[in-house]
């Protein structure tokens, strides 16, 4: 702004920005003025003071396919190599460390994170149509992240079966929250997929949590619902009234350390199956993990816009069952 301000009494002022993606989003300038070229470009905005030329890939282009490379670097083969490329892309895939680096700077991609806890294309590859209509009468384990006031709630079912894991999520939103948040565009979308469910009102509706628990119910055996105790105490009533063995489950490293890494050995060996949804992909992308000094891990978010709600969702259904696991015919983990 100040260096805009001074060149006010030139005649043709221009200034010039250049800059690759970061992991730094929203409320940032960087992220901000990148979101503002492509409302210009595609006519929603007009702004003829305002040039903005971005190489980037198309949403839809697998960001290792060297045929896409060229999108993002218009000088490839003359000021950067593919030799160069193909061994970066090599150490993302080796090293989830280098992944975010290696794609906000060499393909000018945006993460949503300084590091990746599980790199994406392995999230893709346990992701599958998940029916719960397909395992009626067996055992699952529900996970909630509820929400204190007017935020996200996401619900998580898991039914051990034959050896693998399955997860099915359910979000849910207060309507004026999905109107106004700075996310607005991403809850549409996920809206419209059928991942989020909108609520009335501007508080979270607890009702529609229980509601979907008991239509749940009605298909499989809830063993155990597992939550945060902290301003839950009249839903967890509520429930406990209906039935459900409610089991609480705080927040803190030691609860959720043996689970999490649990959940990272489930994805990485392929036994976790969670259903298609371009909202649990996103949130497993927010993820980075909080450790402290005797090495337990939890999933945390780099940021307030960074939503991970389906992911502790989906780590406490799964450390329900490590303490509990009744309902498998197989062992493979140390339970808590």
């Amino acid at each position: 702004s100040v260096m805009k301000s001074s060149m006010g009494f030139r005649q043709q002022p221009l200034m010039v920005q250049i800059t690759t993606c970061g992991f730094l989003k929203e409320g940032y300038p960087c992220y901000e003025t990148w979101k503002m070229s492509l409302e210009i470009l595609s006519g929603v905005k007009q702004d003829d003071s305002f040039f903005p030329f971005i190489y980037m890939m198309d949403p839809e282009d697998q960001w290792d396919d060297e045929h896409n490379w060229v999108k993002c670097n218009p000088a490839l083969d003359v000021t950067i190599t593919r030799e160069y490329l193909r061994d970066q892309v090599t150490a993302a895939k080796n090293d989830s460390s280098q992944m975010v680096p290696v794609r906000t700077k060499n393909f000018n991609q945006w993460m949503s994170s300084a590091s990746v806890w599980i790199p994406q294309d392995k999230i893709v590859r346990c992701m599958d149509k998940v029916d719960l209509e397909q395992f009626r009468n067996n055992i699952c384990y529900i996970g909630v992240d509820l929400a204190s006031v007017s935020d996200l709630t996401a619900l998580a079912i898991m039914v051990p079966y034959e050896g693998k894991f399955y997860f099915k999520n359910y979000a849910f939103l207060p309507e004026e929250t999905f109107t106004n948040h700075p996310n607005r565009e991403l809850y549409q979308r996920f809206w419209q997929d059928g991942d989020l469910f909108v609520t009335p009102g501007n508080i979270c509706d607890y009702q529609a949590i229980t509601n979907k628990i008991v239509e749940i119910s009605q298909i499989l055996q809830v063993e155990g619902i597992y939550y945060d105790p902290y301003n839950s105490g009249q839903w967890a009533i509520q429930c406990t009234d209906l039935g459900f063995n409610m089991q609480q489950f705080r927040q803190g490293l030691l609860h959720f350390s043996n689970p999490t890494k649990e959940m990272e050995k489930l994805v990485l060996s392929g036994d976790a199956v969670f259903d298609k949804s371009a909202m649990v992909l996103w949130e497993f992308g927010n993820v980075v993990l909080r450790v402290d000094a005797q090495q337990n891990v939890k999933p945390d978010r780099s940021s307030t816009f960074n939503k991970i709600d389906n992911v502790i969702a989906s780590v406490e259904c799964l450390g329900g069952y490590l303490a509990n696991p009744v309902a498998s015919d197989f062992e493979i983990f140390s339970v808590m």
